[in-house]
C-alpha cells in the first residue's frame, strides 16, 4: 500500500573631514547658556593613536582629527569624568580654531568675517544688481529665529526647466566661517559674469544653482562649531547604519529646514564646505565596521573622479596631507548623521564634503589666497553637474512628465526625476551601461547608453513609459469573528473579512472580487465584494458587505485559512492575488524570566546569562527584557542569541554615564536589528543574552532579563497542498499550488505505474524553499498515465493521510 504521507495530492496527467565626530550612534547635545552657547572643554588627547581615537568614537565623543593627526575633543562635564576613568590624558586648547597643520604659521584672525546681518544685505544687493536670474528663497530658520537662506541663480529663476538641480552649502559647523565668504564670492563671480563669460552664462543657463553660504547662523554669530540648542548639525541626519528614517521629526530646526527643502527640490550633484583640513571628503562616511574602514558606495569610481575633480584645481589641497586631496570619508574617520550620506541615500544626491583649510578661521588676509585656491575647483565641479547622462520621462501616451526612479544596473543606487519636468541628471564614469527607470503604474524600462568621456556633456537618454496593465494585489485584511467575541476566528466560528488590494498597475476602475479558497477547512458563504476606483500605486478596502465565511470544526489547532481575490475591473480586464493566510485562534503569551542572574559584567569582557524554553510553538512576536546597572551604557553591546543561532544586536554602545538599561526592546526601544527574523522559528532551545564590555574603567551587573513570547501551536498534521494549475507545456508536465501557511518544504513523488501504488517510491524534486509552489516534469517516460504525489512539510513516511485527485 502506499506509506501514509501527509496530506499528500496526486495528479493524472496523459504524458505532457569636516571636524566630524565620528560615533558608533548619536551624541547628545551640548548643554547651552542663556545665549544659545554650547558649554563644553575644548581638549587634546594627549594619546592620539587609533586604538584611542576608535575608544571614544564608539562612546559617542565630539571629536575633531586634524590634518597631522591630533585628536581634539569637545568635552561635556560628564565625559572629562569618563576620561578619567579610562585613563587617558588631556590638555586644554586655548584656541581651536587656530588648530592647524604643522608647519603653518598664521597670524591670530581678524574676526571680521560675514554673520548673518552681513550675509542677507549681501544676498539682498545680489538680487537687486541681478533681479534677472536670481532669487531669494528661505530654507526655514535657526533656532533663534534666523533665515536661513538659498540663493538660486539661473537663467529663469521662476521656471522649472529641463536643466541639473546643484547646491552648495556652508558652514552647518558655525565656527568654520571660510565657507561663506567662498559662496560669496562665487555668487558674485556668476552675477558679475553672467553675459560676458562663456563659461559662466553655459553654466547659469544651463544648470539651476542653488548656494547656501551660512546653515548654522547662531552658531557661526558665537564662534561656535554647535547649533544655539547645542547639535553638531553633521550628526543630526538620517544615517543609513544608525537612524535609517527618513524623517525631520525629533531634529533641530536647522536640520529639518534643510530636510524639507530637499524634500520640495529636486538636485543630482552637490558639496557642502567645512575648514579644519584641507582635504575632499566623499561617501559613504558611515558603515557598521567600525572607524577607519574604506566604505565605497555603489557610485565609488564617480565619487573619487568628482572629488579629484575639485581637488586638482586647488594645488594646496592636492598636494597636502591626502594624496590627491582626497579620501573616503570612513576611511578616514565614521561619521554617523552627516549631511552627505544623507543627500546621497535617501535622494540619489552625490554630495561631498570639501574642508578648505586646516585652520577653522584664518586671519582675513588669507580668504584671497583661498579664493584664488578655490575658484576654479567650484565652478569645474558645479559644471559636473552637465555631464554623464540625463534625460526626461515622460508617459508614452500623453507625453506627460513623470515622477520616476532611476538607477544604472549594477550599482544599486537610486535616483529621480523631478516631476514637474521629468528631468533627471546624472554624473558617470565613461563606460557602457543600462538604464533601469521606474514610475507607478508603467512598464519598467532598460535602456543602454554608452558615456565616452567622463567630463563632456551629458548622453541623453530620454525614455517614455507605457502604462502597465491593471495590477491588483493583496495588501492587508481586516476580520471581524462572529464567535467567541475575541477577535480572532477558532475552529467551527463564522467570520467576515475585508480585504485591502493595492493597484501596482494603470487606472482601475469598477472594480469587483470574489474571495476563493486556496488551502483547506474553510467555506465562503459569501464570497462577492467591491472596492472603490483605484489610481497608480494607491489601495483601498473592499466595501462593506464584506466577504464571509464559516471555519471547518476539524481545523486543527496552528494552522492558517489560505486565500485569494479572483478580481475584474472595467476594460475586460481581471487576474488572481497571491494567496494571504488568515491564522486561526489567539496566540497566547507567555513571559519567561531568567534564572542565573544577577549576573556581574566585568570590563572588557564577554558575559552570558541563558534561560531554556521546553515548549516547542511557531513564535508570531519576541519582546525582550534587559534590565543592566552599568556607570556607562555607552560601553555595552547586548546580542540576543535565538535556539536557532540567530543573533539580534538589542544595543550597541550608546548613551551615557548613568544610564542604566531597563527597557522592553520592540515596545519601548527599538533594537539595533529587527526581531521580526525570529517570527516562524520555534520556541524551544536555549536562548542566550549576551555582554560585551568594550572599554576599561568600569563595570556593571545584569540585574535581570526575560522574554516575551506570543505564540501559536504548529499545525499538526500539516494542511493538504490545494492546486492551483494543471498543465502541458510540450512534453513537460506543470503543476502549480497554492502555498500552504505552516509548510516548510514540498515534496514532489510521481509514479509511472499507478496501478502499482505499492511501488510509489520515484522522488521527482524537493525543495527547502515553502515559497517556491512550482514544478515542471521534463522526465521523458512511457506513453500513459502519470501519478504525482504532492507533499507538505518534511519527511517521507508516517506523515498522515493522504490524499488524490484523480489519475
Amino acid at each position: 500500500m502506499i506509506p501514509p504521507y501527509r496530506f499528500a495530492t496526486a495528479i493524472a496527467l496523459a504524458l505532457c573631514l569636516s571636524f566630524s565626530l565620528a560615533v558608533a550612534g548619536k551624541t547628545a547635545p551640548r548643554p547651552v547658556d542663556d545665549d544659545g552657547r554650547a558649554i563644553f572643554t575644548t581638549a587634546r588627547i594627549l594619546q592620539s593613536d587609533v586604538a584611542t581615537w576608535d575608544r571614544l568614537t564608539d562612546l559617542g565623543f565630539a571629536l575633531q582629527r586634524t590634518s597631522n593627526g591630533q585628536i581634539i575633543a569637545y568635552l561635556s562635564a560628564e565625559e572629562i569624568v569618563k576620561l578619567a576613568s579610562l585613563g587617558l590624558a588631556w590638555r586644554p586648547v586655548a584656541d581651536p580654531h587656530q588648530l592647524a597643520h604643522a608647519g603653518h604659521d598664521d597670524p591670530s584672525p581678524d574676526l571680521t568675517y560675514s554673520n548673518h546681518a552681513a550675509v542677507t544685505a549681501r544676498l539682498n544687493q545680489v538680487i537687486a544688481d541681478h533681479p534677472a536670474i536670481t532669487r531669494l528663497e528661505s530654507a526655514g530658520n535657526s533656532v533663534q529665529g534666523r533665515e536661513l537662506w538659498f540663493l538660486r541663480i539661473t537663467d529663469n529663476p521662476d521656471t522649472e526647466e529641463d536643466e541639473p538641480g546643484f547646491k552648495y552649502i556652508s558652514t552647518m559647523h558655525g565656527d568654520e566661517a571660510i565657507g561663506v565668504e567662498m559662496c560669496l564670492e562665487l555668487i558674485d563671480y556668476l552675477t558679475d559674469n553672467y553675459g560676458t563669460d562663456p563659461r559662466v552664462t553655459r553654466m547659469v543657463d544651463e544648470i539651476e544653482i542653488w548656494i547656501m553660504p551660512l546653515m548654522n547662523p547662531d552658531g557661526n554669530l558665537t564662534v561656535q562649531r554647535f547649533n544655539a540648542g547645542g547639535v553638531d548639525l553633521n550628526r543630526d541626519f538620517p544615517d543609513a547604519y544608525d537612524d535609517p528614517t527618513d524623517s525631520p521629526a525629533g531634529r533641530a530646526p536647522e536640520t529639518q529646514a534643510l530636510m524639507n527643502w530637499q524634500y520640495a527640490h529636486t538636485t543630482s550633484l552637490s558639496a557642502n564646505f567645512h575648514s579644519g583640513a584641507t582635504v575632499v571628503n566623499y561617501p559613504w562616511d558611515n558603515n557598521s565596521a567600525g572607524n577607519s574602514v574604506y566604505t565605497a558606495t555603489p557610485d565609488d569610481d564617480i565619487c573619487i573622479d568628482l572629488s579629484i575633480d575639485y581637488s586638482e584645481e586647488n594645488a594646496p589641497m592636492f598636494n597636502g596631507s591626502f594624496p590627491q586631496g582626497i579620501t573616503n570619508g570612513a576611511d578616514w574617520y565614521a561619521v554617523s548623521g552627516g549631511m552627505q550620506d544623507w543627500n546621497y541615500e535617501w535622494h540619489g544626491d552625490i554630495q561631498v564634503t570639501v574642508e578648505l583649510y586646516d585652520i577653522k578661521r584664518p586671519a582675513e588676509s588669507l580668504l584671497e589666497g583661498l579664493w584664488n585656491d578655490n575658484r576654479e575647483s567650484m565652478l569645474d565641479f558645479l559644471d559636473r553637474a552637465l555631464t554623464g547622462v540625463r534625460g526626461i520621462v515622460t508617459d508614452a501616451d500623453s507625453g506627460q512628465p513623470l515622477a520616476a526612479t532611476l538607477s544604472i544596473v549594477g550599482r544599486d543606487k537610486n535616483f529621480y526625476t523631478d516631476p514637474e519636468v521629468g528631468d533627471y541628471h546624472r554624473a558617470i564614469t565613461a563606460g557602457t551601461f543600462d538604464l533601469r527607470v521606474n514610475a507607478p503604474g508603467y512598464q519598467e524600462q532598460i535602456v543602454p547608453f554608452t558615456v565616452a568621456d567622463a567630463r563632456a556633456d551629458a548622453v541623453r537618454v530620454d525614455v517614455a513609459l507605457a502604462p502597465r496593465l491593471t495590477d491588483l494585489a493583496y495588501d492587508g485584511n481586516r476580520l471581524d469573528a462572529d464567535g467567541g467575541g475575541d477577535g480572532w476566528l477558532d475552529p467551527g466560528e463564522s467570520g467576515t473579512l475585508a480585504v485591502t488590494l493595492e493597484n501596482l498597475g494603470g487606472t482601475a476602475t469598477g472594480i469587483q472580487g470574489n474571495l476563493i479558497p486556496a488551502g483547506a477547512y474553510a467555506t465562503i458563504t459569501g464570497a462577492g465584494a467591491t472596492w472603490p476606483d483605484l489610481d497608480p500605486g494607491n489601495s483601498a478596502e473592499s466595501a462593506a458587505p464584506h466577504m464571509t465565511l464559516d471555519v471547518d470544526p476539524a481545523a486543527p489547532a496552528g494552522h492558517k485559512l489560505a486565500f485569494a481575490i479572483d478580481w475584474s475591473a472595467t476594460g475586460d480586464l481581471s487576474g488572481t492575488t497571491e494567496a494571504f493566510f488568515v491564522p486561526l485562534s489567539a496566540p497566547s503569551t507567555a513571559i519567561e524570566p531568567s534564572a542565573d542572574v544577577p549576573t556581574p559584567i566585568q570590563d572588557q569582557q564577554t558575559t552570558e546569562s541563558t534561560l531554556v524554553v521546553t515548549e516547542d510553538r511557531e513564535i508570531a512576536e519576541v519582546n525582550v527584557r534587559v534590565d543592566i546597572t552599568h556607570t556607562y551604557k555607552g560601553d555595552v553591546t547586548v546580542t540576543l542569541i535565538s535556539p536557532a543561532g540567530k543573533e539580534i544586536r538589542l544595543h550597541d554602545r550608546t548613551g551615557g554615564s548613568a544610564n542604566n538599561i531597563n527597557t522592553w526592546y520592540d515596545t519601548e526601544t527599538n533594537p539595533v536589528d529587527s526581531l521580526d527574523v525570529l517570527i516562524g522559528d520555534s520556541t524551544a532551545g536555549t536562548w542566550t543574552l549576551r555582554m560585551f564590555d568594550g572599554f576599561n574603567g568600569d563595570q556593571g551587573t545584569l540585574d535581570g532579563w526575560s522574554l516575551e513570547l506570543i505564540t501559536r501551536a504548529y499545525e499538526d498534521p500539516v494542511a493538504p497542498v490545494r492546486l492551483r494549475r494543471v498543465a502541458r507545456q510540450g512534453s513537460d508536465a506543470v503543476l502549480d499550488w497554492w502555498p500552504v501557511g505552516s509548510a516548510t518544504s514540498y515534496k514532489v513523488y510521481r509514479s509511472t505505474d499507478p496501478s502499482a501504488e505499492s511501488f510509489f517510491n520515484d522522488v521527482t524534486a524537493g525543495d527547502g524553499d515553502a515559497t517556491d509552489t512550482s514544478f515542471v516534469d521534463g522526465t521523458a517516460v512511457a506513453p500513459g498515465q502519470v501519478l504525482y504525489w504532492i507533499v507538505s512539510g518534511e519527511g517521507y513516511t508516517g506523515e498522515g493521510l493522504w490524499e488524490h485527485f484523480g489519475r
